[in-house]
């Protein structure tokens, strides 16, 4: 638990910074920014000036380096010179520098958290203000390609090329079949997520993937920061930058014309710089697919000075926390991150460390066990089945779940008849709710309706199962026993998530069948079974599911149904949420209200002038004003919960049975006019996304 909270403390902070530079930065900007994200887990480069500043003072560590008379340097050395004196003796220098600095760094960050106590935020404006941070803060971004050829001397713009040009024909020669459609450009993504040196840079549209690349070695004994890129490739806000979106057009280019097209310097503020283009790929491959992937490449080395890049550094001790939150709440490791058996390899590399069979199986339990362990024969359907199901090919879908639980049918029964679940019998069980949840949509969309009903209800029930036992196994969790907690909390996790989906299809399945009694007692059994089992809901879950109870009793009411006479409307207002629903407040005493002159309580007649109608303008008033919030920054936040309702089932159903009793009629007519016009109002003025 405290894992996770620092480091939900260290992402948030890490937002929070990102955020405030931006705002920085476009203090003159009305065009909102668009960020695309990379990730290094450790400093491989620093700036010539730092390098040239410490050997003016230092020129015999260079010489002992390069075994070279010291009188050869003098004391005016230029990052031509050293380069020249040899690579791996600027590399060692480099690195020899980089760990002094940093060292000395360190000592002095430790003294201030020890001393002082920072916050996360406070610790990382610290870092920045620091003033050795100039010598260890990434000066540039070089490709793969630029890399490998640094090692070599007297390079030039020609060799850089021809290393691409040579490395896209030999790829097409050897594999002529698996690249035949393949542009330049698309090889080389291949080739870069393979592990290949291209001279592409791998960024991310999506801020998790890349932070958890810059925390991901926190397991080595390299006890270095991580850095992120925040790159603003917002071009139509951004007037010094060189960067150029690759158009449709251009991708089927050759990569040296498209190359060359970099080489030529342009003009900003009276400054040359060189062109970069901004590629976003297709999915070539599942990694890239998985990455968010985007590229930037060019002939120079990206300097981070001259683009509107944010760079924010993440401290060695934060790492460990960070990777915590990433994996166990968002989902993201090595196996998700690399979806391939390349990525396999690379996660397996011999620079990583070793994993225990703990780390194993706590990474993938979700898989091991059905499928190495064989527990489910011909898995491989239920795969094809939800293939199919992707691509609304429903009766093929239904086919495939039929055969899987068919070749399975012994098993399952046994899972059904168990009196008491083992750690690894609950991972089987949330392959049975997709299954079940799966056949449902399919027979749904063909028309099996009755069928649909039956294995809807077979996927909530069982995911209440697994909500309610997981729960009590952690009322009982005892440390020395072999249940492992964050496990079951993934189970939990899943089983809640997986519950509101299935429930939103199956009521929805119902209300559209006229069942209304049933869709209304599957809601109130949900919502007595999470209270009975203390599950933590999101915020106003509870609210939405008793809101939707008292308007499936309107309805009945409206209808004239037997089945509803006994049944009162719930009070929501002791309902505990997080969060408060105003508009869900305003749709409950609009219920009450309907249920109220059915029964003759309120003079239809009068209705304009009632108490009661007073209630209702009170409360849109407050819940129209509660939707905009001015908070401690000063920045308006508005209230971004679920507001969407649907009323026009209330007005068919009034339209068509109160024909006869025109006042009444009139009356919720206007009444529901009322309520569409707050949700009309609310939804005008959510907010708008960034992006």
């Amino acid at each position: 638990m405290e894992e996770a909270y620092k480091g939900w403390r260290y992402v948030n902070t890490l937002l929070d910074y990102m955020f405030d530079e931006a705002k920085k930065r476009r203090e003159n900007h009305v065009v909102a920014p668009r960020y695309i994200f990379r990730g290094v887990t450790q400093r491989f480069f620093t700036s010539s000036k730092s390098i040239q500043e410490y050997l003016k003072k230092n020129p015999g560590e260079i010489v002992s380096l390069i075994r070279c008379k010291a009188n050869h340097f003098k004391y005016n050395l230029t990052e031509k010179d050293i380069e020249e004196l040899g690579a791996t003796a600027w590399v060692k220098a480099q690195r020899n520098y980089y760990r002094k600095v940093y060292g000395e760094f360190k000592k002095e960050l430790s003294v201030w958290q020890n001393d002082s106590q920072l916050s996360p935020k406070d610790t990382l404006h610290s870092i920045v203000s620091h003033p050795n941070y100039q010598y260890i803060i990434p000066q540039y971004i070089r490709s793969g390609a630029a890399v490998r050829l640094f090692k070599q001397q007297n390079r030039t713009q020609n060799d850089y090329i021809s290393y691409i040009r040579n490395l896209i024909a030999e790829t097409k020669s050897r594999f002529p079949l698996d690249y035949s459609t393949y542009s330049d450009l698309e090889i080389l993504a291949d080739i870069q997520h393979k592990g290949g040196a291209s001279c592409l840079v791998d960024f991310s549209t999506n801020f998790l993937v890349s932070l958890w690349f810059a925390t991901q070695d926190y397991a080595t004994s390299i006890e270095e920061m991580g850095y992120l890129y925040c790159y603003d490739v917002n071009t139509d806000a951004i007037e010094e930058d060189s960067l150029t979106i690759l158009n449709k057009n251009k991708e089927r280019n050759t990569i040296e014309e498209l190359i060359l097209e970099t080489s030529k310097s342009t003009k900003f503020n009276g400054k040359e710089s060189y062109k970069f283009w901004l590629w976003k790929p297709s999915n070539i491959n599942s990694r890239i697919s998985r990455q968010d992937s985007i590229f930037v490449f060019g002939i120079e080395k990206f300097l981070i000075k001259e683009h509107p890049v944010i760079v924010i550094p993440i401290p060695f001790e934060w790492k460990k926390s960070i990777q915590y939150v990433l994996k166990e709440y968002f989902g993201l490791y090595g196996e998700t991150i690399f979806g391939d058996t390349s990525g396999l390899s690379t996660i397996n590399s011999k620079t990583k460390p070793l994993k225990t069979q703990t780390q194993y199986f706590e990474e993938s339990y979700l898989y091991q066990n059905i499928i190495e362990d064989n527990r489910f024969k011909g898995f491989e359907l239920f795969q094809k089945g939800t293939s199919a199901l992707l691509k609304a090919q429903y009766d093929v879908a239904l086919d495939f779940f039929c055969s899987f639980e068919g070749t399975n049918y012994a098993y399952i029964q046994k899972l059904n008849n168990a009196v008491h679940y083992t750690e690894r019998n609950y991972n089987v069980l949330m392959i049975l709710v997709e299954l079940f949840y799966s056949k449902g949509m399919s027979l749904r969309h063909s028309g099996r309706i009755s069928e649909a009903t039956t294995h809807y209800k077979k996927a909530l029930n069982l995911n209440l199962n697994i909500l309610h036992d997981r729960i009590l196994d952690f009322s009982t969790y005892n440390s020395d026993e072999i249940c492992s907690v964050p496990k079951g909390a993934i189970s939990v996790r899943y089983a809640t998530n997986k519950l509101f989906k299935i429930l939103e299809d199956y009521i929805v399945l119902l209300y559209d069948s006229n069942h209304l009694f049933d869709a209304y007692m599957t809601l109130v059994d949900v919502l007595e079974t999470l209270r009975e089992s203390q599950t933590e809901l999101p915020a106003n879950m509870e609210l939405l599911i008793s809101t939707a109870c008292n308007e499936i009793k309107v309805l009945s009411e409206l209808m004239k149904n037997p089945r509803f006479r006994e049944i009162d409307l719930i009070d929501t207002t002791d309902i505990s949420t997080n969060k408060s629903n105003a508009f869900c407040k305003v749709l409950n005493i609009y219920f009450k209200q309907i249920c109220s002159i059915l029964h003759n309580k309120i003079d239809a007649i009068s209705i304009e002038e009632s108490e009661e109608l007073s209630i209702l303008n009170n409360s849109i008033r407050r819940a129209i004003e509660s939707q905009e919030i001015i908070d401690s920054q000063g920045y308006k936040q508005q209230n971004s919960v679920f507001t969407a309702w649907n009323l026009c089932d209330i007005k068919s159903v009034t339209c068509k049975n109160l024909k006869g009793k025109p006042q009444i009629r009139k009356a919720i007519m206007y009444l529901t006019s009322l309520v569409e016009d707050c949700q009309k109002q609310i939804e005008g003025r959510k907010r708008q996304e960034i992006y």
